[in-house]
């Protein structure tokens, strides 16, 4: 704070308050020059005041403004302690949990240490398995192709003692039922058995697989009933000649019967040796066999051969229609209700009648041939194809395999 001197204003008064008369009447100069000096003096000091006061509202404006701040500032502490105490608490929060964290991360540390001992566990339990899998799959496979060579060995055996076996049968057979084996025939070739019914030669050729491969068996087969024609050309031997293919090479022939054009050729097997040799030796029955000429009788049985073919073979192809007929009368059921209805009544409107057969009517070839000829026009008219190729239908087994 600023030191104020006032020397004239206390010489002043000192001077006024101790002044006698006669100072006033002969020395009123020097109070009154003393007066305009503690006048000036007090001037000065009213201006010193006046910049005093100047100073103290600046110094109580700073006060006030400092006040003020230090207002603000005690807020912002508030307002910065409660902040520092909720995050206290919140580090004290999120310190729990980072213990309760490491305290689950260490359990899951030790259940994955515990699961991954087990996995190891279970990968080479698995390893192992796995190794037996295959250890066990290549001994199957193992076995499995030695089952085969074994089973092609014994095929191959079976096969090479095929003739013997055949030539075996068909002796066995001559010698149960007294017919005739031809050890040498009287004619060109040499069929591995030939027997003699009816003075008609009758051949039993035996043929098997040459090697593993049966893919081409079935063709083999077929080039040998071809080359059979050598014996059939021959008059004393029968035109149905046999040959004898292993049991086990039955199903890779796709044909067994050959129609050729002066004779025909069965494929059989060695267990059908026998009744086909019964068979054969009931033509040696019938009274009149010995009055016909083997021709007449090759005619007879190539006849009833035929007829027998072809009525079994209208069995089966009358089956198969009688079988589609079945299968669309199946479907009419699951027509709508309305073309249901009306079909029921249109059928039990309509009537089929077949001509009457009649005891003393003989039925005439000629009438026959005349409406197989009517009705091959009618189908003609109606662009039906009645010239086609019946090996189709040959082609159809008409008996099933064994």
């Amino acid at each position: 704070m600023m030191k104020h001197d006032f020397t004239h204003l206390h010489e002043f008064f000192e001077k006024v308050k101790n002044i006698g008369f006669i100072e006033r009447l002969f020395a009123w100069k020097a109070v009154l020059s003393l007066s305009y000096d503690a006048y000036e003096e007090f001037k000065s000091v009213d201006k010193k005041l006046e910049a005093v006061n100047d100073e103290l509202n600046k110094a109580s404006s700073k006060i006030e403004k400092q006040e003020i701040n230090q207002d603000h500032f005690k807020e912002i502490r508030a307002t910065l302690e409660a902040e520092k105490k909720v995050l206290e608490q919140k580090k004290e929060d999120l310190t729990n949990q980072i213990k309760e964290l490491e305290k689950e991360v260490s359990g899951f540390r030790k259940v994955e240490k515990k699961n991954q001992e087990e996995q190891k566990g279970k990968i080479e339990e698995y390893a192992t398995l796995i190794k037996q899998a295959n250890d066990d799959r290549i001994r199957i496979q193992q076995e499995g192709e030695d089952e085969i060579k074994k089973q092609f060995a014994r095929m191959k055996e079976t096969w090479q003692a095929h003739q013997d076996n055949v030539q075996s049968i068909v002796k066995k057979v001559c010698s149960r039922y007294d017919i005739e084996y031809v050890e040498k025939v009287p004619f060109k070739g040499n069929p591995d058995n030939t027997i003699k019914i009816c003075d008609e030669h009758i051949i039993f050729d035996a043929k098997s697989p040459a090697g593993d491969d049966l893919s081409n068996f079935s063709n083999y087969v077929k080039t040998q009933a071809e080359a059979a024609k050598k014996y059939a050309k021959e008059k004393s031997v029968k035109k149905d000649i046999f040959l004898v293919i292993p049991t086990n090479t039955a199903d890779v022939v796709n044909q067994t019967y050959y129609n050729l054009v002066d004779y025909s050729v069965h494929v059989v097997t060695p267990n059908a040796i026998e009744p086909i040799i019964l068979s054969l030796q009931k033509i040696e029955d019938y009274e009149f066999a010995e009055k016909l000429s083997p021709e007449d009788r090759e005619q007879i049985c190539r006849i009833i051969g035929k007829f027998a073919h072809a009525t079994k073979r209208r069995i089966q192809v009358d089956h198969f229609f009688a079988q589609e007929a079945m299968d669309i009368l199946t479907k009419c059921y699951e027509l709508p209700k309305e073309i249901l209805d009306g079909a029921v009544e249109a059928e039990k409107s309509g009537m089929l009648n077949p001509p009457q057969e009649r005891r003393a009517k003989q039925i005439s070839l000629e009438d026959l041939r005349k409406d197989n000829k009517r009705l091959k026009k009618e189908a003609e008219a109606k662009d039906i194809d009645t010239k086609a190729d019946l090996k189709i239908i040959e082609s159809v087994p008409l008996y099933k395999e064994e």
